[in-house]
């Protein structure tokens, strides 16, 4: 009877011991080494960005605002110049086309029509097709600086560093295993 009671206290505490040691987090001790040593932190300011559909909004507005926003300032005098230069040539190709377009007229209205009245024709249809031309490239510099500056601040925060390692963190806390489960099948 004794050692009956004996075996029961022995399994209580045995159970107790297994209860203790699975509930309870077993850790080891860290080594210190390996310990951040506490330092100065560097403050980092980082800007508020816009969003990109923000950016292309105002870009839409004020032509080359985005490239400006988005910090691509060499951009800014490339699309000025190319859509200053299309809409110079639409300028002068209207005002070419407006000249023969009444010459044309003029000479249509004479009673025996001059022979250059077909020449006349052949110059407004040409300048009407080039300022038809350099209408449609205006627009496409514009399209094409508001389409730049959506991208450009989507990619703003784009890390383009030469470092392509993708590392897992890892954790300085070992653990113990206290219960392993096999089954073979």
């Amino acid at each position: 009877m004794k050692t009956e009671k004996l075996k029961v206290k022995q399994k209580c505490w045995l159970g107790l011991c297994i209860a203790i040691a699975l509930s309870s987090v077993a850790v080891a001790q860290t080594d210190s080494l390996l310990q951040e040593k506490p330092s100065v932190k560097a403050t980092v300011f980082k800007q508020k960005r816009l969003s990109p559909s923000q950016v292309t909004l105002y870009s839409t507005v004020i032509p080359t605002f985005g490239q400006f926003y988005n910090r691509s300032y060499w951009k800014v005098p490339i699309f000025l110049g190319l859509g200053g230069w299309c809409a110079y040539n639409f300028i002068r190709q209207n005002t070419l086309y407006a000249t023969y377009r009444d010459r044309y007229q003029n000479a249509l209205a004479q009673t025996p029509v001059p022979p250059n009245a077909d020449f006349n024709r052949r110059l407004r249809d040409f300048h009407r097709g080039q300022r038809d031309e350099f209408a449609v490239y205006l627009v496409l510099v514009y399209a094409l600086s508001i389409l730049d500056a959506y991208i450009d601040a989507h990619l703003f925060d784009f890390d383009t560093s030469d470092v392509l390692t993708v590392a897992p963190t890892i954790q300085n806390k070992p653990t113990v295993t206290l219960l392993q489960l096999n089954i073979e099948f």
